[in-house]
């Protein structure tokens, strides 16, 4: 990656905090969905238990209430024959139990006393298969009306003495869908069959439903096994028709073929999770219809009000945290710059430390560091410059030597030529002398010979005594010469060894700080793993 490491930090920052709250957030979405979609399956089952309680309940009890009219001694001691029939009436006739048989007032008393007792229950009645027919409330029947080919008396009468939940019929009165509980007996003084029989009040059922609140947009659905519906507390007028009919939408069809587990099912735009189950006290299908969306809403409000308290966090942490950031990278700038200065060669570089901002972090410990890289540095340049002084001074002072050595030398030199001159002085005296002697052998007896000779040996020693002086002090000049010499020289290879030293010091002064670089430091390490691998 070729951005700078301020912005990669930025970044990896940025990413680090945003990443795991995306994530975070994915999985909390997906979980609570899943969790609020089992509780509520959970409490919609609860629910679909109590309602299939209340309507067994409620049947149970619509069935007592039979029962106990079946078994009433009025009932079971009733004389049909004492009864009116409408089976031959020609046009619509209003039922008038009062005006007929006392037998009749007292089975309608009797019925209204049931009735007063169970308001929430539809009307009663009883039938006979010659057509006689009491009931209560009282209505108008229709023309010919014979109760012995009404489905409610069909159904009972095949049940034969079992109280039976009759399928669903229009009423002959007021034209609308009921069913009725019933129950086929036997009327042994007038030796006839008849059936006792109480509607199912559908809006007393309804009633009951809506107690049960699944939800908005939510409903409850009960049909018989046969797919007729009974209940339906969103559409009323879908009751009485069958799941499997065209003129209700498709997806009812989907209802009548789905087994007891939860489905997804799309309805009107909406998703509905759906739940059937058999009604154990009368045999009906209950449908719960639930609006997935309305399941939803209270933890997708929650999670929409985490998700912005969440966002509103980052708002204010990640400038926080980028600001942080670039402050940590300040000394790392300035260590950067520094280093800069120092290539470039700028030697001011050398006197100045950068600043702390904290020597307990990393940071701060490399900055620290670096300061004393600096100093140390410093102080072998200070070597460097201490030990090119003292080379130019030895330089110097070799120098002088050697000028003195060389005047010396030069001196010395003059002398052996001027003793060399001497000798051959000498040696002239010498020959002279030789030649003298041979004149006095030749003429010893000559005395003007011996007293030339005399003198000219006097002359020939004084000449002698000089030059063996001269020659002397030559030699001493050489000698002391000589011993200066070599005090100059043995103190310019003392000089010579102090600079040597001083070099060495500080050539290895280098090789230290050199092995100590980054570079090498991490070649060590390579070559060090190297050798372990």
């Amino acid at each position: 990656m070729n951005l700078p490491i301020k912005k990669q930090l930025i970044i990896l920052a940025v990413l680090s905090t945003i990443i795991p709250m995306i994530l975070l957030s994915i999985l909390i979405y997906i979980y609570g969905n899943r969790m609020a979609i089992d509780k509520s399956k959970e409490i919609n089952i609860d629910k679909m238990f109590l309602i299939d309680q209340a309507l067994t309940l409620y049947i149970e009890k619509t069935k007592h209430t039979v029962n106990t009219i079946a078994h009433n001694p009025l009932v079971v001691d009733l004389n049909t024959n004492e009864l009116v029939t409408y089976r031959h009436w020609s046009d619509w006739s209003e039922m008038k139990p009062y005006q007929n048989s006392k037998t009749e007032q007292n089975i309608y008393e009797h019925m209204k006393l049931i009735h007063m007792n169970n308001p929430d229950m539809g009307s009663v009645y009883i039938g006979t298969d010659s057509g006689k027919f009491v009931m209560y409330p009282p209505s108008n029947r229709r023309p010919f009306y014979n109760p012995a080919r009404r489905p409610w008396y069909i159904d009972a009468e095949e049940k034969n003495g079992v109280i039976t939940i009759t399928r669903p019929f229009v009423s002959s009165d007021k034209n609308f869908h009921v069913f009725a509980v019933a129950k086929h007996i036997y009327f042994e003084k007038s030796k006839e069959f008849g059936v006792v029989s109480a509607n199912i009040d559908l809006s007393s059922i309804t009633g009951i439903m809506s107690h049960f609140n699944l939800g908005k947009e939510s409903y409850i659905l009960v049909t018989t096994e046969d797919n007729q519906i009974i209940v339906n507390t969103k559409d009323p007028l879908s009751v009485f028709k069958n799941l499997n009919t065209d003129e209700l939408p498709a997806f009812y069809k989907e209802l009548s073929k789905m087994n007891y587990s939860w489905k997804n099912i799309n309805a009107e735009g909406n998703t509905y999770l759906v739940k059937k189950m058999q009604s154990l006290g009368t045999n009906w299908m209950l449908y719960a219809l639930v609006d997935k969306k309305v399941v939803l809403a209270p933890f997708r409000t929650a999670f929409n009000a985490l998700l912005l308290c969440t966002l509103l966090i980052l708002a204010v942490f990640i400038p926080i945290i980028i600001k942080y950031l670039i402050y940590l990278l300040i000394p790392v700038n300035r260590l950067s710059n520094h280093i800069y200065s120092l290539a470039i060669g700028d030697s001011e570089a050398l006197q100045k430390k950068i600043s702390l901002y904290s020597a307990t972090d990393e940071i701060g410990k490399t900055i620290e560091n670096y300061n004393l890289f600096l100093e140390s540095l410093n102080n072998i340049f200070l070597k460097i410059l201490g030990a090119k002084q003292l080379i130019s001074s030895n330089n110097s002072k070799i120098s002088n030597q050697m000028l003195i050595i060389s005047a010396n030398i030069t001196k010395n030199l003059s002398l052996i030529d001027n003793t060399e001159k001497k000798i051959v002085e000498t040696d002239t005296v010498f020959r002279h002398l030789l030649g003298d002697i041979v004149e006095i052998e030749n003429s010893v007896k000559s005395k003007a010979a011996s007293n030339r000779i005399e003198e000219k040996l006097n002359k020939g020693k004084d000449e002698i005594d000089s030059c063996l002086k001269n020659i002397t002090e030559y030699i001493a000049d050489i000698k002391k010469t000589s011993a200066e010499m070599n005090i100059n020289i043995d103190k310019s290879v003392e000089y010579n060894k102090s600079i040597l030293n001083e070099s060495s010091a500080i050539g290895k002064t280098i090789y230290v700080y050199k092995l100590r670089s980054p570079e090498n430091y991490s070649g060590d390490k390579e070559n060090k793993k190297g050798k372990k691998d």
